[in-house]
This record gives C-alpha cells, sequence and structure tokens, in this order.
C-alpha cells in the first residue's frame, strides 16, 4: 500500500484535470452506498448506520470477497472476528467457481454487518489525530474511507462509495482511481480542508503521478 500527503503537487494534479472540477452527479440508483458521517457531540445518524445494516448480501464471489476485505480491514475492531468470518471464508475453498450461500453463511453476514456498523458508532473525531483517506477503484465502483489514527491503529470516521458512470467505466485503471481520489477528497472536504492528511492508495501508477510533474499526463 502506498501513501502521499498533501502538499502543493497534488493541488497542481487537480489542475491538471480542468474537467474533474466540474461537478459530478450521482445516481440516484447507486447502491452499497455506505456513508456514516460522524457528528462531534450527541449520537450519530441512525438513517446511515442502517445503510451498513441493510448492505445487500453477496450474490457472487466477486462481491463476497469484496465485502470480506472491507471487514477484513477492520478485524481489529471487531470481537471475535476470525470466528464470525469462518462461515463466509470458508465459501472461498477449493476456488469455487459460484457462490453457494448457505445458512450459517447468510447468520454469519448478518452478524457481521452489525459488528462493523457498530465500530462505526464507536468512532469520535479527535481533532488532534492524524487523518487519512484511503481510496480503490474497481471496473464499476468507487470507495474510500477517511480515518483516523489512535494509537498506531486507523479508525473508520466515514465510508464513502457510488458507482462508476458509464463513460467512467472506460477510463484507464489510473483514471478511475484517480478520479476516485478526487471524488473521495471531495466528499470528505468539510473534513480535510486546511489539515495535513495521508492519501492511501494501492495503485502504484497513482502512487508515482502524486509525486511527479503531472504535465506529461491528460487533460482529463
Amino acid at each position: 500500500m502506498h501513501l502521499y500527503s498533501r502538499d502543493d503537487k497534488f493541488h497542481a494534479l487537480f489542475e491538471k484535470f480542468p474537467t474533474l472540477t466540474k461537478p459530478l452527479e450521482e445516481s440516484p440508483s447507486v447502491t452499497n452506498r455506505v456513508v456514516h458521517h460522524i457528528v462531534t457531540r450527541g449520537p450519530p445518524c441512525e438513517d446511515k448506520v442502517r445503510v451498513i445494516r441493510e448492505y445487500n448480501v453477496p450474490s457472487s464471489l466477486k462481491e463476497l470477497k469484496a465485502f470480506l476485505g472491507l471487514v477484513n480491514f477492520y478485524r481489529r475492531f471487531i470481537p471475535h472476528a476470525a470466528e464470525r468470518l469462518r462461515p463466509s471464508t470458508d465459501l472461498l475453498r477449493g476456488n469455487p467457481r459460484k457462490l453457494e450461500l448457505n445458512d450459517t453463511a447468510r447468520t454469519s453476514f448478518s452478524e457481521i454487518k452489525t459488528a462493523l456498523a457498530q465500530v462505526t458508532l464507536l468512532a469520535r473525531p479527535n481533532p488532534s489525530a492524524t487523518l487519512s483517506i484511503a481510496v480503490d477503484a474497481s471496473n464499476f465502483a468507487m470507495g474510500a474511507v477517511m480515518q483516523q489514527n489512535i494509537s498506531g491503529s486507523w479508525q473508520p470516521l466515514e465510508f464513502f462509495s457510488r458507482r462508476l458512470t458509464p463513460t467512467e467505466t472506460r477510463y484507464s485503471a489510473f483514471g478511475r482511481e484517480l478520479l476516485a481520489a478526487y471524488c473521495a477528497i471531495k466528499h470528505f472536504r468539510h473534513a480535510v480542508e486546511g489539515r495535513q492528511f495521508i492519501l492511501f492508495t494501492d495503485h502504484k501508477p497513482l502512487a508515482y503521478a502524486l509525486n511527479t510533474k503531472p504535465d506529461r499526463y491528460s487533460p482529463r
């Protein structure tokens, strides 16, 4: 995983992508949108936590792997994570060609969703903590999480994801990853503007680009 701290090069890179500064329309049919905005005082918004609890049951191996990846990132905050995940991870043994959910796996999936929602309920912003945004993009969607570092551990503060438009799905992998970074930072602007933060990405070309002069890249 690569990281990049915001500086003048980051702003210069975005200036080379003028079309990204235009307002982006989000499809009303966005699915798997996991957004939880934590408030400094008072309880979190229950309607946004509900989005996590109502996360659709995976219908394919790819969807199951994506969900397990999300859970694994925060497994240190979930009691008995390995035990809870076992019914789901067992479904991936032997390189199956299709997903076959059983009752045990469905129950496990429901328990994991509840635990993941409770993780976000426990997080509270610390104004002195280091912030980071971890981003990722697939062929069809983008996702991100804003986190704070407490005692060496990253805790989630807010999730963001949306589907790519038909045009965006034709972008290169680099273009999709860059778009995900831009949209995530725009979404979390209320929290990171004026603050130093870290950007996490597992896309090596993007990590390289953020530390290189942007003149060589397409204006898109």
